[in-house]
């Protein structure tokens, strides 16, 4: 199943990570190696690579991504959690290709507001976490508002349940909700939405899109 969304200046699409036109201005929200191959040269149309975590499956693509590109059409790197790991691949891009356009590298703190060409983005700082044998590595993470031409698309990429992502979601035209479909050690508290706490978190949002945190789209009954 493939989740599609065209409405007015508002455009998004899920390809292993959330692929948004707001007014024309083209967003990646993370960069997977899976929606890196899914871009193809439509890579070059993009005007911003957004960073909402430090989970290894949204950043793998991050320099592939880079070297894709065959423009020297301006592209902003924005890390929304001050994540070292994204900013270290950026900079082994830039050392390993310095004859290649160069990307502008914006850094934030979760819970700043932030302009980023047409769009106003928000961010809600998240407990957030990956499996790495029997334990959880604790990463960076926050949940992303992104308002354009008088409309709002919600991300939760791979966060904890909390009780504050109803008020931070809202009345989203669509909110797009990472649920935990893999193997997790025993014992730990919840790290990832499942159905009924992404179902409760997006219940204003007019539209709600589930996706599995290995990067597939879900229907309802599948999650």
């Amino acid at each position: 199943m493939s989740f599609d969304l065209r409405q007015d200046e508002l455009s998004a699409e899920w390809i292993g990570a959330l692929r948004v036109s707001l007014g024309g201005y083209q967003i990646l929200l993370g960069a997977p190696l899976a929606a890196v191959s899914r871009l193809g040269p439509s890579v070059d149309a993009l005007d911003a690579v957004i960073l909402p975590t430090g989970h290894l499956r949204l950043l793998d693509g991050l320099v592939p991504l880079l070297a894709s590109r065959t423009t020297d059409r301006p592209l902003t790197v924005v890390s929304l959690v001050g994540e070292p790991r994204s900013m270290a691949l950026v900079d082994a891009f830039s050392r390993g290709w310095p004859h290649r356009a160069q990307p502008e590298v914006d850094v934030f703190v979760a819970g700043q507001p932030i302009a980023l060409g047409p769009t106003q983005l928000h961010t809600r700082p998240a407990r957030a976490g990956e499996p790495h044998g029997d334990a959880v590595s604790v990463v960076a993470g926050c949940g992303v508002r992104l308002t354009a031409a008088g409309q709002t698309i919600a991300f939760l990429p791979a966060v904890a349940p909390s009780r504050g992502w109803r008020a931070f979601v809202g009345q989203a035209e669509l909110a797009v909700v990472e649920v935990g479909v893999r193997p997790w050690p025993p014992g730990q508290r919840p790290w990832r939405h499942d159905t009924a706490s992404a179902i409760s978190a997006a219940r204003e949002a007019r539209r709600l899109w589930l996706v599995g945190d290995d990067g597939r789209p879900l229907d309802v009954a599948q999650a």
